[in-house]
């Protein structure tokens, strides 16, 4: 009579994964006098929107399109000589108009700016650093593009849910960046300096 051996690894392999699979399947809990939150916020992704819409509107601003009421975009790396390819914007009417009323008075804001009269502040407003040399509309001109940008900067806030803050500290950087020289700029520590 033939006896098999039984291999002594096999049954130690089968105890150990019985005990592996109960202990797997066994629930854990912990318990703390605080709950446990965990807050994950997509913050690069809301910072990239909002400085794509500041972006955009900044490009509006300072841009001299061919057509009234929409963005141009040149087709000329594409081979078209003359050719402009409209991108409708959908702004809300008092959006649309801060922009209009921005891209109008731009050229006096700019001259003022170069002779270091009017400042572009870490908020993204506008402010007076040499009353001295500003004469009686230099205030005027300040309250209205401040008034314009906030309009703006309430509408990208609300439509990437971020807040007004953050989306005013994002376009000071941008509108800091396209300003022209000898324009006092306030760095994000609160110092002016000349660029």
């Amino acid at each position: 009579m033939n006896i098999p051996k039984m291999n002594p690894v096999r049954p130690a392999f089968q105890i150990g994964l019985t005990f592996f699979v109960l202990l797997g399947c066994a629930r854990v809990s912990i318990d703390t006098k605080k709950p446990i939150q965990v807050d994950v916020k997509m913050r690069v992704d809301i910072y990239q929107h909002v400085a794509q819409d500041v972006a955009s509107i900044e490009d509006m601003i300072s841009s001299e399109p061919k057509a009234k009421g929409a963005e141009q975009v040149s087709l000329f790396l594409l081979g078209v000589k003359e050719a402009w390819a409209q991108v409708e914007t959908d702004y809300p009417q008092d959006v649309r108009a801060a922009i209009e009323r921005r891209k109008a008075r731009r050229s006096e804001l700019i001259s003022w700016e170069a002779k270091g009269v009017i400042g572009e502040n870490m908020r993204g407003q506008v402010e007076l650093v040499n009353r001295a040399a500003a004469d009686n509309s230099v205030a005027g001109l300040v309250e209205q593009e401040n008034r314009d940008r906030s309009t703006i900067y309430a509408y990208v806030a609300g439509k990437n849910n971020a807040s007004v803050d953050e989306t005013a500290r994002i376009s000071a950087k941008r509108i800091q960046e396209d300003a022209p020289s000898g324009t006092p700029i306030q760095s994000p520590g609160g110092e002016w300096t000349t660029k």
